[in-house]
């Protein structure tokens, strides 16, 4: 009777509407299986120096509180999260509020230290950010009308964003990749897309989709709805991808091999454009037809039409420092910023 029973619950429960969230305990790792072994063809390889951008000033430099670490853009509100312990938000490059994070006791060194944050995510009235604090470096914090709770996640964390109201989503060092229920304080899944640390990962427009970026090289694309690896992009890439993003078909990265790509997952191809130095930063614009990357030591960046790089082009050099964040607004307003306390708008011609 017990072996007729767990049949009965076997076919019940392994039949369920496939749109439901995958759920595993909170400790728990879902091992997922690579599915893509498709080759992917080179259809041109530009050499940014061979291109003759046009000089373009910014429209607007502003000074956050602090080293920039992380930028959202959110409600006309850009939400800039620094290493003072604070999240400027502005509003037209003025600043219209701050979220403010109070000092922590080290233990260690017996002093007060200003809390780095390190991501930082809003949505409607709910936040949620990655902090230093007294337990560890990079501690989660969830803000819902005017309260705070710490939030228990297993790992160094190195991005939270929101996917709906009630859900986020976590990029760990390791690789893991955790869809966190904000109601019920559980872990929906946690996968491992693969052994390299994690550098960077992004959610696609309509957040179906997140593309993670790891230090090997290989481009990862998930199905958020349960966890599974949609492709394994593993031989476009040389070298560490600093920065991805993800717009319909395409996936753009930003790469340690000194190059920024644009991937085409449904026709199996990709662009290469050639800087010969480290692509620290980069994006792709809402519409998927522009980018924009860093191309030098001096930390300019360089804003292309994918389509027509060879006769669009336009050089965005203001960069103090070594560049982080590139964040498009819309396709011709874009957000740079680099580790210091410094932020350029810039206005690029239509």
């Amino acid at each position: 009777m017990r072996y007729i029973l767990l049949i009965f619950f076997i076919i019940v429960y392994g039949c369920k509407d496939d749109q439901e969230y995958k759920v595993a305990t909170s400790n728990s790792i879902v091992s997922q299986k690579e599915t893509n072994g498709d080759t992917y063809k080179n259809i041109a390889t530009i050499q940014v120096k061979s291109l003759k951008p046009q000089n373009i000033a910014p429209s607007s430099i502003v000074k956050a509180s602090g080293v920039v670490k992380d930028m959202v853009y959110q409600d006309n509100k850009l939400y800039v999260a620094t290493d003072n312990g604070s999240v400027d938000i502005l509003k037209e490059n003025l600043l219209v509020g701050q979220i403010k994070v109070p000092e922590y006791k080290d233990n260690l060194y017996d002093e007060n230290k200003i809390p780095t944050i390190f991501s930082f995510d809003t949505l409607g009235e709910k936040s949620i950010m990655v902090r230093s604090d007294e337990t560890s470096n990079k501690s989660v914090y969830f803000y819902q009308n005017g309260k705070v709770e710490k939030l228990n996640i297993n790992g160094t964390i190195v991005k939270a964003r929101f996917v709906d109201n009630n859900k986020v989503i976590f990029g760990l060092l390791s690789s893991e990749i955790v869809l966190f229920d904000l109601a019920k304080k559980q872990e929906i899944y946690r996968v491992k897309v693969g052994e390299s640390s994690l550098s960077d990962m992004s959610l696609d427009v309509d957040k179906k989709h997140l593309v993670v970026g790891v230090e090997s090289g290989v481009v990862y694309l998930l199905n958020i709805l349960n966890g599974n690896i949609v492709a394994a992009l593993g031989e476009i890439n040389r070298d560490k991808t600093f920065r991805v993003g993800k717009v319909k078909n395409l996936i753009f990265c930003a790469n340690q091999d000194g190059t920024a790509k644009v991937i085409d997952i449904n026709k199996k191809t990709y662009q290469e454009f050639n800087t010969n130095f480290l692509v620290y930063s980069g994006a792709i614009s809402p519409k998927g037809d522009k980018i924009i990357f860093s191309i030098n030591e001096n930390g300019d960046f360089i804003f292309l039409d994918i389509l027509k790089p060879q006769s669009k082009s336009y050089l965005l050099a203001n960069q103090k420092s070594t560049p982080n964040i590139s964040l498009f607004v819309d396709n011709n307003t874009i957000y740079t910023s680099s580790d210091d306390e410094h932020i350029a708008m810039w206005k690029i011609p239509k």
